[in-house]
């Protein structure tokens, strides 16, 4: 593998010219729930701006680790249910019952469970994505980082904008905002957005040639109270409705036809090699058209609603006290048929049909003192889910009547606290604490007809002290230096998929990581270059994470989360921020990490590398405006590099990813008032063709399946801003 070219790249904000001739915008962040400079933030953050979100066309949360090294996404049901890691900690799991390894919030309110993540990026002001484990300032505790969404508030004048794009594939997206004041204490934004695809792929069997089309719209609406002095309140409701098709899988064969045994062999040696291997009938894809195939399901797909409202108030008890209580509640319908064997008979054709409420409360007591600032809050959510996966095999079993269920109830409370203590001008102590007290119950199984049936129900109550102890070494204004050591905890649960063996219902137990970071932030020549690096090592100790076995009892697939034993993660990251002029600037990011399964009661794990980990992970962006008289011309390039990775922590070799670059252009022409901006944009414009996820199957009617991101896409836009 050859890492010398992104490396090089990831420097090259190092090899300077004579002078620097223009200063960074100050980047503020509220990680630590107070506005404060990056650089005085001891603990590694990525932060985009509007502007940033804007200019690369980022309209969903998955899109946020093309620009942010070390977090890798992936989806797990085709294009849906994200999974995010950071680091290598994340949770390797589609049912709809768990809650992720990453935390992800939109204006302080958690988004609990994967099948809520695939929400639409509309009028967002800041992204934070926060590395390491989360838990001692605010929400809920987490093992691998959080990821931030804040949205924009109505502003002090009337303010908007309209923004229209069109291009490829039948894109179409619509999306606009107006806010301002009402009266002297009263404001209110609203937001709308619809995107639009006709779809890219093909399915072969009715010769649809637009399989995969998009269709999803999302509204806000943010009423704020402020009395300009001591009191704000603040009103967000929010809802939106995804009618998308199902997309396109490409089909993974798994048995041999002349011997009717799985593996075959070139699969076992980790190829895919349709025709040589074929289903259990025989089917095989007769090309190698990761974007075609021959499906079963021919028409809608998905049909996915939420509806939601949070509140949040915010009081200055005095000068130094400050109150604030920050209340969610989201309610997610998920109904989404997939085809999930990826060929023309019924065999896995999976419906996802979910209701999920999720409730949660926060209040967080902020102040200060003589050396330093303190926070202390309590948390405190209740969720409830209803789920089910109908299991269409009647190609198999004609009449059967296969069903997956889960019902879970789940209740979390806990206290912390946050200190920030200054020694003296030069060094400051921050301590943070947490106890955390979750309770789960649990009922559900599968009802599989012929084959028999697997119900149980069970309660899992966990209790944790977790926390950070971290310091700081301020040389200089512009510089800092930290060392952190901070501990994140998950708990137990449930396995929420087929499985016919009672021994697998049993609950997994919670994990915990151990992580030790090291880092440097500086502003050098006159702030038009930052700097910002940090080392770190994770120890995980009883990872929780999804396996693919055969069941005992039946000799079918059957999907298994365990406590798969201990992992160690080493890295290094590098972030360089260059405003080489008044006209231009580069970015770059990169994170280097090593990922070992180094204990584990299954020997086949010992010594893997952990799913969804690329070694290396490397982005830049490049802006530069031309001026012409009253106008501006921009022009942006961007590339993003993700190395090779496995998708099962088995690390079996079929299910791998190849390394990849994606580069995405952008022109751009804006008059100096920019009150407008019409543009084209080039996502993906080499046309890379990479796999973003692989699933196991094996042992049932040999089809698996890999998945594909996008194709290249060129739109064209243009902004009306007011």
């Amino acid at each position: 593998m050859n890492h010398v070219k992104p490396l090089a790249l990831a420097i090259v904000a190092l090899t300077t010219a004579d002078s620097f001739a223009a200063s960074l915008e100050e980047v503020v962040v509220t990680a630590q729930k107070r506005e404060q400079s990056l650089l005085d933030v001891s603990a590694s953050i990525d932060a985009f701006s509007e502007t940033d979100i804007e200019e690369l066309g980022i309209n969903q949360a998955a899109n946020i680790a093309q620009y942010s090294p070390g977090l890798y996404v992936k989806p797990t049901v085709g294009d849906q249910n994200p999974v995010f890691t950071i680091r290598g900690i994340g949770f390797n799991d589609f049912t709809s019952i768990q809650n992720p390894g990453a935390a992800v919030y939109v204006n302080s309110v958690v988004v609990p469970y994967h099948p809520m993540m695939s929400f639409q990026l509309l009028d967002v002001q800041q992204v934070e994505v926060l590395k390491g484990p989360q838990g001692t300032l605010y929400g809920r505790n987490s093992t691998a980082g959080a990821i931030t969404f804040v949205t924009r508030e109505p502003g002090e004048e009337l303010n908007g904008y309209l923004n229209l794009e069109a291009g490829e594939h039948g894109l179409k997206k619509v999306e606009t905002a107006i806010g301002g004041p009402i009266s002297d204490q009263f404001s209110a934004r609203l937001a709308m957005a619809s995107h639009q695809t006709d779809g890219y792929q093909t399915n072969r069997t009715n010769n649809d040639n637009e399989y995969g089309g998009k269709d999803r719209q999302f509204a806000r609406l943010s009423l704020v109270w402020d009395n300009g002095e001591t009191s704000k309140v603040a009103l967000n409701l929010h809802g939106g409705r995804d009618t998308s098709e199902a997309v396109a899988l490409e089909h993974l064969s798994s048995v041999d036809p002349a011997t009717g045994e799985e593996l075959c062999a070139p699969v076992a040696a980790g190829n895919r090699a349709e025709g040589a291997c074929t289903n259990v009938f025989g089917y095989f894809d007769p090309d190698s058209d990761p974007f075609a195939g021959d499906y079963s399901v021919s028409d809608g797909g998905v049909d996915n609603s939420a509806v939601g409202i949070s509140l949040t108030v915010e009081h200055d008890l005095n000068e130094a006290l400050s109150l604030v209580s920050v209340t969610g509640y989201d309610r997610f319908d998920r109904y989404q048929l997939q085809d999930i064997d990826a060929s023309p008979l019924q065999l896995l054709d999976v419906t996802f049909d979910d209701l999920t409420k999720a409730f949660s409360q926060e209040f967080r007591l902020s102040g200060e003192y003589e050396n330093g600032t303190w926070i202390a809050g309590v948390y405190y959510s209740q969720d409830e889910i209803s789920a089910s996966q109908h299991l269409n095999a009647n190609d198999i079993f004609s009449g059967a009547n296969i069903v997956v269920i889960n019902n879970q109830d789940s209740n979390s409370f806990a206290a912390f606290t946050h200190i920030e203590h200054n020694l003296d001008d030069q060094n400051q102590l921050v301590v943070g604490l947490r106890y955390t007290d979750e309770e789960k119950d649990w009922n559900g199984g599968t009802d599989a007809l012929p084959l028999g049936q697997n119900f149980s129900s069970a309660k899992v109550s966990d209790t944790d002290i977790s926390g950070l102890i971290a310091y700081e070494y301020t040389p200089s204004d512009d510089s800092v230096i930290y060392a952190s050591l901070s501990k994140g905890f998950r708990s137990g649960g449930f396995p929420g998929g087929f499985n016919l063996n009672p021994l697998a219902l049993q609950p997994f137990n919670q994990e915990e990581v151990f992580a030790y970071e090291a880092g440097a932030k500086m502003k050098l020549f006159d702030n038009s270059l930052s700097l910002s690096g940090a080392i770190f090592y994770y120890d995980w100790k009883d990872l929780q994470t999804q396996t693919t076995t055969v069941d005992e009892t039946t000799g079918i697939a059957a999907v298994v989360l365990s406590n798969a034993g201990d992992a160690e993660i080493k890295g290094i990251e590098l972030n360089t921020n260059w405003q080489i002029s008044e006209f231009t600037q580069l970015r770059s990011g990169m994170a280097y990490i090593t990922t070992e399964i180094v204990k584990s009661e299954d020997p086949s794990l010992r010594g893997k590398e952990l799913a969804n980990s690329p070694e290396l992970t490397f982005n830049m962006i490049f802006r530069h405006s031309i001026p012409l008289g009253d106008y501006s011309l921009g022009l942006q390039a961007d590339t993003s590099f993700t190395d090779e990775r496995f998708f099962t922590s088995a690390n079996i070799p079929v299910f791998h990813g190849d390394s990849y670059w994606l580069s995405n252009a952008k022109i751009s022409l804006s008059p100096t008032d920019e009150s407008w901006t019409a543009y084209i944009h080039a996502k993906n414009i080499s046309d890379e063709t990479y796999r973003v996820e692989g699933f196991s199957q094996f042992g049932f009617s040999g089809d698996s399946y890999h998945y594909y991101g996008e194709p290249r896409t060129i739109s064209a836009g243009f902004n009306l801003r007011f």
